[in-house]
């Protein structure tokens, strides 16, 4: 599996990037939420703590036909391993056994272990719901509430990408057959800190993303906090050069770095 760190997070970032994203977004979300409405009761297991990634590009149907074909060639020993995004999705698996997301119409929910989701088996290991119309809300309050930021209303087609990783409990852990080990808030955390470190350099390696902030929402009641953002801004176009590195050097020396960080008392 993808080491644990914050090239996690980059590599959420990186497939941003590749989609055409200007901004992304990771919150840590303390939240539990309900569990009276979910699709089985097996997913109540998933309605706590999450990490989430938003960005503002949206995903073309050739990536959710090849994203929603995931299970068709894949198992648990490799369960991501679908082009620009095998590398991305399966860091995530250090998170979660249920990796989800919002985009344009869709909500994908994956279940590599076909015991959580209802209606699915080993050979489909997944749910691709088409909710636009569909009053999913209505009909599955605690479900589908998590999903309820960055102004997705899971009503009218989101213009982006909103992933949802539901944290690894150890208790979920201790059955889970792709890692054994649990994934706490304080872990996210911890990744939190180590990204925020490197996150500046990194950023003027990117073309497309132009911001990248993040935020940690302590539960029922509690606004979102920023905890940093940083946002490039192109002073110039570099010159065209010949030499792929000159050229994106030349790229880091016209770009200027602006970052806010959460200051505490």
């Amino acid at each position: 599996m993808y080491a644990d760190g914050p090239g996690i997070l980059f590599e959420l970032v990186q497939n941003a990037e590749d989609a055409g994203a200007s901004e992304v977004t990771f919150l840590l979300d303390k939240t539990q939420y309900g569990t009276s409405s979910v699709l089985s009761p097996e997913m109540a297991d998933w309605q706590g703590p999450a990490l989430y990634c938003f960005n503002d590009s949206v995903f073309s149907p050739q990536d959710l036909y090849a994203i929603s074909r995931i299970g068709q060639e894949s198992k648990l020993e490799k369960p991501f391993a679908i082009g620009r995004f095998g590398l991305g999705f399966n860091c995530v698996y250090h998170f979660t056994d249920i990796p989800t997301f919002v985009s344009g119409e869709n909500i994908v929910m994956f279940d590599p272990h076909a015991c959580n989701l209802p209606g699915i088996s080993p050979s489909h290991p997944g749910l691709r719901i088409k909710f636009v119309g569909r009053r999913i809300l209505e009909q599955f309050p605690d479900q589908f509430s998590p999903y309820l930021h960055f102004g997705c209303d899971l009503q009218h087609p989101f213009p982006g990408t909103l992933f949802r990783f539901p944290l690894r409990t150890e208790t979920v852990a201790s059955r889970s057959q792709i890692k054994k080990e649990g994934y706490a808030p304080e872990d996210i955390i911890s990744l939190f800190s180590s990204f925020s470190e490197v996150v500046s350099d990194a950023l003027l390696f990117l073309r497309n993303v132009k911001s990248i902030s993040v935020f940690v929402k302590e539960g029922p009641g509690h606004e979102m906090q920023l905890i940093r953002r940083v946002d490039k801004h192109c002073i110039s176009e570099p010159e065209i050069k010949s030499n792929a590195l000159q050229d994106m050097l030349a790229s880091s020396m016209e770009i200027s770095i602006v970052e806010w960080i959460k200051t505490t008392s």
